[in-house]
């Protein structure tokens, strides 16, 4: 899930091993993350789905290892429309690594203007992946104020965007972002991800694929 990565696009560009977020996929630049999402302007680097992984949180987990059992808070965090709107973003951004094309609804209902205009840059290193599904996000703090909000949050960093052959590529991590929002034409849009230092490792994601 700019919850994603200068890490995660050194590693991507030696060994073709990682497709994380800046999400939470990460980052490529630092300060902005996106998918691993991880995945966005002043902090914001280029993900993870992804934010920029975060080396002192990133720990490899399996969303499939969680007990199902959903803190009280962590499951009303993740109710809020801040971080509904959050999982589209991520939703629309593994839509536009796979169509090659990231001027999709999702994303324009979604993003800020700039952020709009740097999805495609925060999602380069997933060039020539494909994504099962949206890239799972967690958010497990909202906060709001006005026209403003930030959600810390956990998304998937490799381990989800697969190879031609249909297999994951690199080993299944998360890290944390902090993403902020800003209300716009009554709607949230995400504007900024950054790293967070949130511990990832006991928060569920779900894996959710393509219908």
């Amino acid at each position: 899930m700019e919850i994603l990565l200068k890490r995660q696009g050194r590693r991507l560009c030696s060994a073709v091993v990682l497709a994380a977020s800046c999400v939470t996929l990460a980052a490529c630049q630092t300060g902005d993350s996106s998918v691993t999402p991880a995945a966005p302007a002043a902090a914001d680097p280029t993900p993870t789905i992804a934010p920029e992984p975060d080396p002192t949180s990133t720990r490899p987990t399996d969303a499939s290892a969680a007990d199902g059992a959903v803190p009280e808070e962590i499951r009303q965090a993740d109710e809020t429309e801040e971080a509904k709107t959050i999982r589209t973003f991520f939703s629309g951004l593994a839509k536009g690594v796979n169509d090659g094309d990231f001027d999709n609804q999702e994303l324009r209902d979604t993003s800020s203007q700039e952020r709009f205009e740097r999805n495609e840059q925060t999602m380069a290193v997933y060039e020539g992946l494909h994504f099962p599904g949206p890239i799972p996000f967690t958010a497990t703090d909202v906060t709001s104020s006005g026209q403003y909000a930030s959600v810390i949050g956990c998304s998937v960093d490799t381990g989800w965007a697969q190879n031609e052959a249909g297999e994951p590529v690199g080993t299944w991590t998360t890290s944390a972002a902090r993403i902020e929002l800003i209300r716009e034409d009554d709607r949230w849009k995400v504007d900024v991800i950054s790293p967070s230092g949130v511990d990832c490792t006991d928060v569920p994601l779900e894996k959710k694929e393509w219908q």
